[in-house]
C-alpha cells in the first residue's frame, strides 16, 4: 500500500509565495522576448540587403538554406553561407540569383515562388508567375487568366494551358504564330478565331494545313494536292468539271454525279445517299413527288444541270405547258425536248407542241419553238409552195438579230426563194430525215439509215425519203464535209436543247473545313514550355 503524502501548506492563490512566482516566470518571459527581439534585430541588420520585412527573415533564411543547400558544391554560396552563418556579408542577393540561375529551371522556380511569397523584391517582377508555373497542375483558368508577363514563353505556356482548359488564350496572335499545332487545333476545336497573318511565321506546311482548317477556298490546287486533301479537290473539280466522263479513279460520288448530268435517275436516288442530309432531302422531295412538279425544291428545277435526269423523272399529268414560277424554264426545255424527239421522228403534231411555246418570254425558248415550227411546216409542204418560204422568213425575222444559226437559216429560205423551183434542194434536213442531231458523225447516221431501212422495209415513199438522205449526207462528205453545204438547221442551239453532261452544281456538297489532323496535345509537350517559360523567367530576374 502507497502512502500518500499531501503537500502540508499549498500556496494560496493570492498568497506571497504564488506571487513571487507569477514575477518570475514574467521575468523569464521579458528576457526570452528581449532575447528574440535583439537576436531578430541582428538578422534583419545581417540580411536587410535583401529587403524583405523582419518577421519575413526567418523564412528568407530557410529559403536560402535549402537554395544552398541543392547547389551542392561546398566552394558555391561563400557569401549566403557566411549570412546563414550569422556573419555579415555583401552581395547575397547577387549570389542568391546566381545560385538560382544556375539551377535546373524547374527546380529553381518553386523556390522563387517561395521568395515572391514573402516579399524578396528581387523577384517582385517574376514571382506571380514562378507561382503559377509551380503550381500548374491545380491552376484554374481565373488564376492564369489573372497574371500576365513580359516573357512571350510563359505567355505562350499560360495560353496553351487555358485552351486545354476550354478557354481562350490571352494573346491569341503570339498564341497561334508560336504554339504547337496541336494546340491551335485545340483552341479552333473549342470555336476559336485565328486569321492567316497571325500563323504568317509558321512552317508553310503547317501555314497551308491551318488556311485548309479556317479558311479552306483561299487553298490552291497545289496546296490541296501537298495536303492530300481528296475530298476537297474532287469537290472542287465537280465545280470546274468539263462536259465529259470523269477519270476512272474519280469517287463514286463524282461519278454518280455525273451521271445524273447525263440524265440518269436511278443515279439521282444513288447520289442521295451520299451527299450531306440537306440536298438528299431535296433529292427526296423530287423522287417522292414525280407528277407535282411545283413541290420541287427551287434550286433543283433552275440547275439546268439538273434538267436531263428531272426531265426523267417528272411524270406530268398532261402535256406541258409553260408556266411563270420557278419551273418555267424548266418546263419549257421539256417541251422543246419532247417536240423535237417528235420532229426526229417525223410527228407532225410536234407543230401543236412548239406553238405552245412560241410566245414565251424566254428569247431562247421563244427562237427555238419558232425555228422548229417553220421547219417542220417547210418539212411538210409542197416543194413548189414559195408562199411557205415568205411565211417561215417573216417568222424568223420576227424574232430579232444576233443568232449566227438563225441568220444561217434566213440565207437558206432567201437563197431557196430566188432559185427556180426546178432548181431548189429537198427541204428536208438529211441529218433529222435519218433521226439523228444535226452534224452527227458519219457512223451515227450511217447507223441509223440501217436500222430504218430494216425497220421501213417494203414502204417505198419512206424508204425513198431516207435513201435520198443518205445519198445528200454520202455526198456532202465526199465533198469535203458540213461546211460545204447548206441545211435549214434544228435546233438553233444544241447545247441548250441537247446539253452535254455536266455535274450539277446545285448537288456539289458544300466546302467544308478540314477534319483535325493532329493528336491531342500531350503532357510532355505542355512540360516542354513551361521548362521553357521557366528558364525565361530566371533571364528576367532583377
Amino acid at each position: 500500500m502507497v502512502a500518500i503524502v499531501q503537500e502540508p501548506h499549498p500556496p494560496k492563490p493570492n498568497g506571497p509565495r504564488s506571487r513571487h512566482e507569477a514575477a518570475v516566470l514574467a521575468e523569464r518571459q521579458r528576457r526570452a522576448r528581449l532575447k528574440g527581439e535583439r537576436r531578430r534585430t541582428e538578422a534583419a541588420r545581417i540580411w536587410a540587403e535583401f529587403g524583405v520585412a523582419v518577421e519575413r527573415v526567418d523564412a528568407l533564411r530557410d529559403i536560402v538554406a535549402t537554395v544552398v543547400s541543392a547547389s551542392g558544391e561546398p566552394d558555391e554560396a561563400v557569401v549566403l553561407r557566411r549570412l546563414l552563418d550569422g556573419a555579415p556579408s555583401e552581395g547575397g542577393p547577387r549570389e542568391l540569383r546566381r545560385l538560382l540561375r544556375a539551377m535546373p529551371p524547374l527546380a529553381a522556380i518553386p523556390h522563387i515562388a517561395d521568395l515572391y511569397a514573402i516579399g524578396l523584391p528581387m523577384v517582385a517582377g517574376v514571382g506571380a508567375q514562378a507561382a503559377l508555373l509551380a503550381a500548374a497542375g491545380s491552376a484554374t483558368p481565373d488564376g492564369l487568366a489573372s497574371v500576365d508577363s513580359d516573357s512571350p514563353a510563359w505567355r505562350l505556356w499560360r495560353d496553351v494551358l487555358l485552351v486545354r482548359h476550354g478557354s481562350v488564350p490571352m494573346d491569341p496572335a503570339g498564341f497561334t504564330r508560336a504554339a504547337p499545332l496541336a494546340a491551335v487545333d485545340d483552341y479552333l476545336d473549342n470555336g476559336g478565331e485565328s486569321v492567316a497573318r497571325h500563323w504568317s511565321q509558321r512552317e508553310a506546311a503547317e501555314r497551308v494545313y491551318l488556311l485548309a482548317r479556317v479558311d479552306p477556298h483561299e487553298l490552291t490546287e497545289a496546296d490541296l494536292l501537298d495536303l492530300e486533301w481528296d475530298d476537297e479537290i474532287w469537290r472542287r473539280r465537280m465545280i470546274d468539271a468539263a462536259p465529259q466522263p470523269p477519270p476512272e479513279d474519280a469517287p463514286e460520288l463524282t461519278r454518280l454525279l455525273y451521271a445524273v448530268g447525263a440524265g440518269d435517275a436511278d443515279a439521282l436516288a444513288q447520289a442521295a445517299h451520299m451527299l450531306p442530309d440537306e440536298k438528299a432531302e431535296m433529292i427526296g422531295r423530287v423522287l417522292d413527288s414525280p407528277a407535282h412538279l411545283d413541290t420541287w425544291p427551287e434550286e433543283l428545277v433552275r440547275d439546268p444541270g439538273m434538267w436531263p435526269a428531272l426531265g426523267q423523272v417528272w411524270k406530268p399529268d398532261a402535256q406541258a405547258v409553260p408556266t411563270d414560277d420557278h419551273t418555267s424554264d424548266f418546263v419549257s426545255w421539256c417541251g422543246l425536248r419532247d417536240g423535237y424527239h417528235m420532229l426526229l421522228d417525223l410527228d407532225d403534231g410536234a407543230e401543236e407542241v412548239f406553238g405552245l411555246f412560241e410566245r414565251a418570254p424566254d428569247p431562247k425558248v421563244r427562237e427555238e419553238a419558232v425555228n422548229m415550227q417553220v421547219y417542220l411546216r417547210f418539212r411538210f409542204s409542197a416543194p413548189t409552195d414559195s408562199g411557205v418560204l415568205s411565211w417561215g422568213e417573216s417568222r424568223l425575222r420576227n424574232l430579232g438579230r444576233g443568232n449566227p444559226t438563225l441568220a444561217a437559216n434566213l440565207r437558206w429560205i432567201a437563197e431557196r426563194k430566188a432559185a427556180s423551183v426546178n432548181d431548189r434542194e429537198p427541204v428536208p434536213n438529211p441529218y433529222l430525215e435519218l433521226g439523228v442531231h444535226h452534224g452527227a458523225p458519219a457512223a451515227e447516221w450511217q447507223s441509223a439509215w440501217r436500222a430504218l431501212r430494216r425497220k421501213l422495209r417494203g414502204n417505198t415513199g419512206d424508204l425513198s425519203d431516207i435513201n435520198l438522205a443518205r445519198d445528200r449526207l454520202r455526198d456532202m462528205e465526199t465533198a469535203g464535209g458540213l461546211g460545204q453545204h447548206r441545211f435549214f438547221q434544228v435546233p438553233l442551239d444544241q447545247g441548250f436543247l441537247l446539253p452535254q453532261p455536266r455535274i450539277p452544281r446545285c448537288l456539289v456538297p458544300e466546302g467544308t473545313i478540314l477534319t483535325r489532323r493532329t493528336p491531342p496535345l500531350r503532357d510532355v509537350d505542355v512540360e516542354r514550355l513551361r521548362a521553357v517559360a521557366a528558364d525565361d523567367l530566371l533571364t528576367r530576374m532583377q
